[in-house]
């Protein structure tokens, strides 16, 4: 049960680098088992001919790239198959997991993350500090990823509260900076020790 704090709150994290690793070697590792083709060619697929920023910000669907990607390798790859590579790039936490479930029981908690349907429906599974979350802020729902203001304001209308009442943990500088520009307290990850001091000089102490 989540317990009445004096102020009121609201912990947004971000997901990638901070809940999870990220792997992409694990990835391109699989996409290669899969395919027998080169990860550098899907590098170019998905980064530099923008599919993975279309899947992000839901200007494309999995569905739609998966068919894109068939067309461009001549592959017959299905959702699942795609699913299965590209998962692979989302390595859990175990103690981050388990502290922030701690949070989210003790205190408003909200996921603020750029990422795409299938990524997102795979933490969901795999993450079990997200069932102890209030919402979800992502990318391919609001259509345009961190660290443009747009995300930030539909996080703050999810929390339903003064800026100076929320506070983003993410990796990136530049997301971190952009949630202080409007005046949020931001907190840039680099390791737990380090985030849950920071957290408490912020007021959120977790009691076991």
């Amino acid at each position: 049960m989540m317990s009445e704090q004096p102020q009121t709150t609201a912990v947004f994290f971000d997901l990638g680098g901070v809940l999870v690793d990220l792997r992409l070697d694990l990835m391109r590792a699989a996409w290669e088992r899969l395919s027998g083709i080169t990860s550098t060619h899907l590098d170019r697929f998905l980064f530099d001919l923008g599919h993975k920023t279309a899947m992000d910000t839901g200007k494309s669907t999995p569905d739609e790239v998966v068919l894109a990607l068939n067309h461009h390798f001549g592959l017959r790859l299905t959702l699942t198959e795609f699913a299965g590579f590209w998962n692979q790039t989302l390595i859990p936490r175990g103690e981050t997991n388990r502290f922030v479930s701690k949070v989210a029981q003790q205190f408003p908690t909200f996921l603020l993350s750029n990422t795409d349907p299938v990524h997102h429906a795979y933490v969901t599974e795999n993450l079990s500090c997200l069932s102890h979350f209030r919402s979800h802020v992502l990318s391919y729902s609001v259509g345009v990823e961190k660290p443009n203001a747009p995300i930030y304001a539909a996080a703050e209308n999810r929390a339903g509260l003064n800026p100076e009442s929320l506070i983003f943990i993410d990796d990136l500088a530049p997301n971190v900076a952009a949630a202080r520009s409007r005046g949020w307290n931001g907190l840039l990850y680099t390791d737990l020790p380090s985030m849950i001091r920071g957290l408490a000089d912020l007021g959120v102490v977790v009691h076991e």
